[in-house]
């Protein structure tokens, strides 16, 4: 259980290392979330106990993190470089699969306006996302009825 923390830290990092995908969302879907927000607010606490505690914890994931990021860093530019479009869809993919999590965990805080309003972002993303060819032309995706 020692390498567990280190081995979160780690995790968020590979996230981290990701444009887009973020290592809080793998810290809330591996269901250590909690604990890294409350390590943060003891480590700011006065309760000396606690403080150390919170430090020794952001300590040792910290170091998991490091190491996570510069592992990632160095294989990652490698493999964006030579497989961009494998690799992009690869992470795409890892943000698509957390949506469920994240649903059934916030069920209660998604009502209709939510709703809307995510499906009124999901449009604006998809409005300015953009695919680029071999030669580095960019063009918008097209969306139904639309010519171009």
């Amino acid at each position: 259980m020692r390498f567990i923390t280190p081995l979160h830290g780690f995790c968020m990092a590979l996230a981290d290392s990701v444009p887009g995908v973020s290592g809080g969302t793998v810290a809330f879907i591996m269901g250590f979330y909690d604990r890294f927000i409350n390590a943060l607010h003891d480590l700011f606490g006065r309760d000396n106990a606690a403080r150390r505690t919170a430090l020794l914890y952001l300590l040792k994931l910290g170091a998991g993190w490091i190491v996570g990021m510069a592992l990632c860093v160095s294989l990652l530019a490698d493999l964006f470089a030579s497989h961009i479009y494998f690799m992009s869809s690869l992470f795409l993919g890892l943000i698509v699969a957390s949506i469920p999590f994240v649903a059934m965990a916030e069920r209660d805080a998604l009502r209709q306006e939510y709703l809307n309003a995510i499906m009124r972002n999901a449009r604006e993303v998809l409005d300015n996302t953009y695919i680029v060819d071999e030669k580095g032309n960019k063009r918008r995706l097209k969306g139904k009825g639309e010519q171009g």
